[in-house]
């Protein structure tokens, strides 16, 4: 199955996350991310954490109670690990995560942290970019990138333990000899006007688009 979590913070546009709701079976909110839910249409099957960053609490009634899952505020994981784990036991083998988008720092930094465990989404759109993971750990090893317009940016990270490696192609910044192990990454990269792809050869990583782009898995 494919699950999605809409979580608090800036997001993309609702016609870009009722597309993805529509492609998913399972959706959970996380905390705040019920009022985007909300705005963009879509009522979640969960709604998930401590609820101190909802706007409006009456629209946890339109869920069944027993969807409803309340977790104190002082706990050791964030209400975003929480929905991703909950996709997990529900038998959801890729997710997708949306929203995340500014707010304070520790936040964004807990939700890189996520593609170093067990939960790690399978793609995270937030609200002006997307990143879309590859290697052993995550569905796919391949992105296809040449319906990209030569000057958006494109950016790799290596995520999760070692060894990293992959290849590159049709990519202005060579990628291939990175000493991704050692902190190396490849920001704002762009294509060079030929066909471009990545494909992961050990580990895994993070390729960051536009919230836009047009690519392909395999």
């Amino acid at each position: 199955m494919r699950g999605l979590v809409i979580t608090g913070g800036r997001a993309p546009e609702p016609r870009i996350i009722a597309r993805y709701a529509e492609a998913c079976d399972l959706c959970v909110a996380a905390d705040s991310g019920l009022d985007t839910a909300i705005a963009a249409g879509i009522v979640p099957d969960y709604a998930v954490g401590d609820m101190d960053s909802l706007t409006d609490r009456s629209l946890l009634s339109r869920l069944r109670e027993d969807r409803v899952i309340t977790m104190p505020r002082d706990k050791d994981a964030t209400d975003t690990e929480l929905a991703l784990g909950l996709l997990r036991d529900k038998g959801c083998a890729e997710t997708v995560l949306i929203g995340g988008s500014g707010g304070r720092l520790d936040h964004i930094l807990a939700l890189r942290a996520l593609f170093d465990g067990v939960n790690a989404p399978s793609v995270w759109v937030g609200e002006e970019s997307l990143a879309v993971t590859l290697g052993a750990r995550f569905p796919f090893r391949r992105i296809e990138l040449s319906a990209i317009p030569e000057d958006e940016p494109i950016s790799v990270f290596a995520v999760g333990a070692g060894p990293h490696a992959l290849r590159g192609t049709g990519l202005r910044w060579p990628v291939d000899a990175l000493r991704w192990d050692s902190g190396a990454y490849s920001l704002s990269n762009r294509r060079d006007g030929t066909p471009c792809e990545i494909e992961v050869k050990a580990g895994s990583f993070i390729v960051i688009l536009d919230s836009r782009a047009i690519y392909s898995l395999s």
